[in-house]
């Protein structure tokens, strides 16, 4: 079973590096541009509120580590599975959401917050499992959905003309293929839900408590600098 996780994230490590790259690429698109992309930033703050309000009504930590982890699975698995229909699904959703975080990061400089002090105190205790799960699970979903594509070309080709050359296809689809692609799918899914568990536990009793610590001191320090 680990073998065919293996076999699947050394299949899909360019696509994951590509999806690191798309969430990088919006971060700074978020940043350095953050006017540009107002209304479409604020329909994910919409989605934020709604938690922001579910939480206020039920102030506890567990509550808030159930209600994150239940949205990050989601998003996780929406990338996973409708990426391994639409590929370009979770490649837009690793843009959006790096640009959610680049446009915050701005928004606190121009309030004169530290940029790096709130990734380090607000993103970073919970980010450190969930930013790599999220890219993973895109990179992942971006490779099936990949896939798919190429498979869906080559039976046109081959309906075209039967004669031409098969090989390329019966070796990378045939059913042994597709089996281990979906055990190792299957090991990755479970161990993505424990990563974001635990991602989001630290992001409802740890990152909260960091954030009210450090955050005035920090407005502060940069004020002055």
């Amino acid at each position: 079973m680990m073998g065919a996780l293996r076999k699947l994230l050394s299949e899909s490590k360019n696509f994951m590096l590509l999806a690191a790259l798309l969430m990088l690429f919006g971060a700074w698109m978020g940043y350095a541009n953050h006017e540009m992309f107002m209304e479409l930033i604020a329909q994910v703050f919409d989605q934020l509120e709604e938690l922001l309000e579910q939480t206020e009504e039920n102030d506890s930590p567990a509550f808030m580590a159930g209600l994150i982890f239940g949205n990050n699975v989601r998003a996780a698995l929406m990338m996973l599975g409708l990426g391994a229909i639409i590929f370009i699904i979770p490649a837009i959703s690793l843009f959006v959401n790096g640009l959610a975080v680049g446009f915050i990061l701005k928004v606190s400089a121009i309030g004169g917050i530290s940029p790096l002090a709130l990734f380090t105190y607000g993103i970073l205790p919970h980010g450190i499992l969930e930013l790599p799960a999220i890219i993973m699970a895109g990179g992942i979903g971006i490779f099936l959905g990949w896939r798919l594509v190429r498979w869906i070309f080559r039976m046109i080709a081959l309906a075209i003309n039967p004669d031409g050359r098969s090989g390329e296809h019966f070796r990378e689809e045939t059913q042994p293929v597709l089996k281990t692609r979906l055990k190792g799918l299957a090991i990755f899914t479970v161990g993505l839900v424990i990563v974001l568990f635990f991602a989001a536990v630290i992001e409802g009793y740890v990152t909260p408590g960091l954030l009210e610590q450090q955050m005035e001191q920090i407005s502060l320090s940069w004020q002055k600098n």
